[in-house]
């Protein structure tokens, strides 16, 4: 009989900490939905604007060009090293040999876009408008040089008049009316609406890749793309591109007021806020060193100790499952509960 209230004592405490243990796995199996969804959107939806260039890839580029000698070098071969060296940071090199070359736009076409982008990140708006112009003597409206075009005047403005956004836009894309009721999958909304957003974007990307400082004009610009994207396709790509902005020039109130506007406009119809960073990503700014690279390379090259790919990136660290503490404290108390049981059944005989 002595061993009842014992019994007893146990039984309480094995069921106060089996009771949070209970309460928590039924919460975890009930699955509660959302009231709001994704928004439907087939037409147009912007992509992942990167920062940057992954580290190996220019490294295996540049290793592979520095092991010819220049002498031996190809138009291609040069053109491919004036590209690494404007995305590892080396402006003044990939500019000498992009002069040089003399890059034609029509054949070829990628290393073109490269040196405009160079001009530009070398604060040569000027420059940009004569290659443009160049290039495409009578620019049609919205296309990819057109935008690039809208951008540089915009930065010479900046340049000028630290009030410009007040006065102008940059874009000066007026929203039309007559387009709001035009069937999204027509031929004439293509060319209206989404071929012209494609341009931007196309534009955008490549500037934003090496922008990592404020910018009120790439704020502006996406601010409009915002408006733009509102007016014709969807809110929930609207806050996307004026979060961009934003990330851009935290200080401008219209930015803000604008995102705060479709914000709520999401709200009301239920959709889900976007989340910003899938479409930007934190991305340190890579810090390539030319010299410091080709020193690494030669190193390699005379050295004939056997060597393990080298780690450019930090490992992740290891992360070890976690345990329940009520359920460690439920375990504890029922091998405590079965050694007194069994002591004082042996103590009992």
């Amino acid at each position: 009989m002595y061993l009842r209230p014992i019994i007893n004592t146990w039984l309480c405490l094995l069921i106060l900490a089996l009771c949070p243990v209970i309460s928590f796995s039924q919460e975890s199996d009930v699955s509660v939905d959302s009231p709001y969804r994704s928004e439907y959107n087939p037409w147009f939806k912007l992509g992942v604007f990167q920062r940057g260039y992954k580290n190996e890839h220019l490294a295996a580029r540049l290793d592979s060009l520095e092991s010819k000698p220049r002498k031996y070098w190809s138009r291609q071969d040069s053109l491919n090293f004036a590209e690494v060296s404007k995305k590892t940071g080396n402006l003044d090199l990939s500019a000498y040999y992009f002069d040089h070359l003399n890059v034609d736009y029509k054949r070829e076409e990628r290393f073109w876009w490269e040196r405009l982008v160079v001009h530009f990140l070398q604060h040569e708006y000027n420059a940009c408008l004569r290659v443009i112009r160049d290039a495409e003597p009578g620019l049609v409206e919205y296309s990819k040089l057109w935008f690039f075009k809208k951008i540089c005047d915009a930065k010479l403005r900046s340049l000028k008049d630290e009030k410009w956004a007040k006065k102008e836009s940059v874009l000066s894309w007026e929203i039309d009316s007559t387009l709001l009721t035009v069937d999204k999958e027509s031929d004439l909304f293509r060319e209206k609406v989404i071929t012209p957003l494609e341009n931007l974007n196309f534009v955008l990307e490549l500037l934003i890749r090496h922008i990592y400082e404020d910018d009120e004009v790439i704020a502006r610009t996406c601010l409009e793309m915002g408006w733009i994207l509102r007016a014709y396709i969807s809110p929930t790509q609207a806050f996307l591109a004026m979060s961009l902005g934003r990330n851009y020039d935290q200080w401008d109130k219209e930015i803000l007021e604008n995102i705060r506007q479709v914000k709520a406009e999401l709200i009301e119809k239920h959709y889900r806020i976007p989340v910003f960073r899938k479409n930007f990503p934190r991305i340190e700014p890579w810090r390539f060193d030319y010299e410091l690279l080709k020193e690494k390379i030669i190193y390699e090259r005379e050295d004939t100790a056997v060597r393990t790919a080298p780690k450019l990136y930090k490992e992740p660290e290891k992360k070890y499952p976690e345990f329940n503490g009520q359920l460690v404290i439920l375990i504890g108390l029922t091998i405590m509960f079965l050694c007194l049981l069994l002591f004082l059944r042996i103590r009992k005989k």
